[in-house]
C-alpha cells in the first residue's frame, strides 16, 4: 500500500487547514500553538492514527460542538492554554474538567485527543506538498499517518465539514450568550 498509488484528486489545503485549524472553540486547545512545534515531538510524530481513534475523535468533537453555551463542556473549551505548552501541561489543564470523562469514555486519552488534530493537519499539509511537488516531505508526519490520511481523506473531509457546521452554530450561540472573552 504505497502512498503514491493513493493519490486520487488534487487536494485543497486551504479548505482543509481552515477546518482542521479549529478557528473556533476547539482552536483554544490545539490550534493556538504551532502545529510544527508538536509534530517535532517524537511522541506526536510517532503516534499512529487508526480508524477506531479517528471515530472516537469524531464522536468527541460532535459532542463538544453540539453542546449548548451553558454546558460545562463549552466553558472548559473556552479556556486558552499557554503558547507552546507541553503535552503534560495541556493534559493537566483538562484533568478537572468535564472534557476528561468525555474523552476517556470514548476510548481516547486526553493526550491522544490533543495529538489527533495536529497529526491530521500535518498529514493534510504533507499531502498538499506532495501534490504540488511530487516529493514526499521529510519529517512532517510519518509515512503511516500520511497513508492513513490519504486512505481516509473522504471520510475526514466529511467529518471536517460536519465539525465546521457545528462549530459555526455553536460560536454564534456562544457569542449571543456573551461567553467569549476577547
Amino acid at each position: 500500500m504505497r502512498y503514491f498509488g493513493c493519490m486520487l484528486l488534487r487536494r485543497r489545503l486551504a479548505a482543509t487547514l481552515l477546518v482542521l485549524g479549529f478557528v473556533g472553540l476547539t482552536s483554544n486547545a490545539v490550534a493556538q500553538p504551532s502545529m510544527a512545534y508538536y509534530l517535532k515531538m517524537p511522541e506526536v510524530h510517532n503516534y499512529r492514527l487508526t480508524e477506531p481513534k479517528l471515530q472516537a475523535y469524531d464522536r468527541i468533537e460532535r459532542r463538544i460542538l453540539s453542546a449548548k453555551p451553558s454546558d460545562p463542556l463549552v466553558k472548559a473549551m473556552l479556556q486558552k492554554p499557554p503558547e507552546h505548552a507541553s503535552l503534560n501541561v495541556l493534559e493537566k489543564s483538562l484533568e478537572k474538567t468535564p472534557l476528561k470523562p468525555l474523552i476517556e469514555g470514548n476510548g481516547m486519552t486526553i493526550r491522544e485527543w490533543f495529538m489527533v488534530p495536529i497529526i491530521l493537519r500535518g498529514a493534510a499539509a504533507a499531502d498538499s506538498y506532495y501534490e504540488k511537488t511530487r516529493q514526499l516531505p521529510g519529517g512532517i508526519v510519518s509515512i503511516e499517518n500520511l497513508t492513513f490520511y490519504v486512505n481516509h481523506k473522504s471520510e475526514v473531509t466529511k467529518m471536517m465539514s460536519d465539525w465546521s457546521d457545528l462549530m459555526a452554530k455553536q460560536e454564534q450561540a456562544v457569542d449571543k450568550a456573551g461567553l467569549r472573552k476577547h
